[in-house]
């Protein structure tokens, strides 16, 4: 059978090591966390990361390229489809006429 004085022994050590745990985690948690009061620190280093990684940076050249392509492409479909249009009213002017002679 364990003496009293072990048995508090033992409590002892284990409040001493949970306290240490505690203050571990507390620490560990804390250190990792943005800063709460200036978060501008926070989101200049995440401009910083996008800046440094070139997959996330967009130039304006690749944006004009890209608006380039779409007003092109919106040309040549307004241009068909004017075509279509000229197209269909021919056949109809033309199916009126032969109704007519008829």
């Amino acid at each position: 059978m364990r003496s009293s004085t072990q048995h508090n022994r033992d409590n002892l050590t284990a409040m001493s090591l949970l306290a240490i745990i505690s203050m571990m985690a507390l620490t560990t948690t804390s250190s990792f966390q943005p800063p709460v009061s200036n978060t501008n620190i926070h989101r200049s280093l995440l401009d910083i990361n996008k800046m440094n990684n070139p997959a996330s940076r967009t130039t304006s050249t690749e944006l004009n390229m890209v608006f380039d392509f779409f007003k092109k492409a919106q040309t040549e479909a307004t241009e068909q489809m004017s075509a279509i249009a000229t197209g269909l009213a021919k056949s109809r002017n033309q199916l009126l006429y032969n109704l007519e002679d008829s």
